[in-house]
C-alpha cells in the first residue's frame, strides 16, 4: 500500500512539474492553427475537388493531435487530483479544519477534466454525419457474379461450369449543396479542435496558476494553525 501510495504521490508531482511545458507546447499548436473560417473552408474545398471520396488528410492530424492532448491534459488533472487527496491531513475529532483550499483544488482539477472529457465524444459525431453526407457523393460500384451450367459435350453429355462476371458503376447525381454541405462540416470540425486545444491550453494555465499560489496551503493545509477553515 505504502508503495503504491508513493508512485501515486510521484506522478502527481510530476504531473505539477510538467503542466508550463504543457501550457507552452499547447499555446505554440494554437499559434499554429492561427486560421480563419474563410481560409480553412478554401483550403478544405480545394482538397475536396482533388479527393471527394476520402477522408480530409489535414484534418486527421488535427484530430490526432487534439486528442492526444486531451488524453494526455486528462490524466494529469487525474495525477495532480490523486495527489492533493493523498495530501489531506487525517480527520481529527471536531472536523478536517484547513483543508477548504485542497478541497476547491479537487473541485476545480474535476470540473476542468469532465470539460476536457466532453471533446472525445466530437470525433464519432463528426465521422457519422460525413460518412452520411459522403454515400451521396461518391461513386459506387458493385460487382455481379453468375454461374450457369452448359453443354460441354453433345457426344459425352457431360455438363461444365461457366462463371461470367460484370461490375456496375453508379454514379450520382451531385447536387453542389452536398458538396458545401462536407466542406462545412470540415470546417466546424476543425473549429471545434482549434476551440479545444485553446482551452487546454487556458484551463491548464489556470490551473497551474491557482496550483502556485496556494501550493503552500495545498501541502500543509494546518501549518497556519487552522486559520483556513471550510
Amino acid at each position: 500500500m505504502d508503495k503504491l501510495t508513493a508512485q501515486a504521490k510521484e506522478r502527481g508531482e510530476k504531473a505539477m512539474v510538467q503542466l508550463p511545458n504543457d501550457v507552452v507546447r499547447l499555446a505554440k499548436i494554437c499559434d499554429e492553427l492561427a486560421k480563419g473560417p474563410a481560409e480553412i473552408e478554401k483550403d478544405f474545398a480545394a482538397d475536396f475537388e482533388k479527393n471527394s471520396s476520402g477522408v480530409n488528410e489535414k484534418l486527421m492530424k488535427l484530430k490526432t493531435v487534439t486528442v492526444q492532448e486531451t488524453l494526455s491534459a486528462v490524466k494529469s488533472l487525474k495525477d495532480l487530483s490523486t495527489l492533493i487527496t493523498l495530501l489531506v491531513p487525517e480527520i481529527h475529532d471536531g472536523g478536517n479544519f484547513g483543508v477548504g483550499i485542497q478541497l476547491q483544488a479537487l473541485k476545480t482539477l474535476k470540473e476542468t477534466r469532465e470539460g476536457f472529457e466532453k471533446f472525445l465524444e466530437e470525433p464519432t459525431s463528426y465521422h457519422e454525419k460525413r460518412a452520411g453526407f459522403l454515400e451521396k457523393v461518391v461513386e459506387k460500384t458493385s460487382m455481379e457474379s453468375k454461374t450457369s451450367n452448359v453443354l460441354e459435350s453433345i457426344e459425352k453429355e457431360k455438363t461444365g461450369t461457366s462463371k461470367s462476371e460484370s461490375t456496375t458503376v453508379s454514379k450520382p447525381f451531385v447536387l453542389e449543396d452536398s458538396k458545401e454541405a462536407i466542406v462545412a462540416l470540415d470546417v466546424k470540425f476543425y473549429c471545434k479542435c482549434q476551440a479545444a486545444l485553446s482551452e487546454l491550453r487556458d484551463s491548464l494555465l489556470f490551473v497551474g496558476d491557482f496550483i502556485k499560489k496556494n501550493e503552500s496551503k495545498i501541502r500543509t493545509p494546518r501549518s497556519s494553525g487552522g486559520g483556513y477553515g471550510y
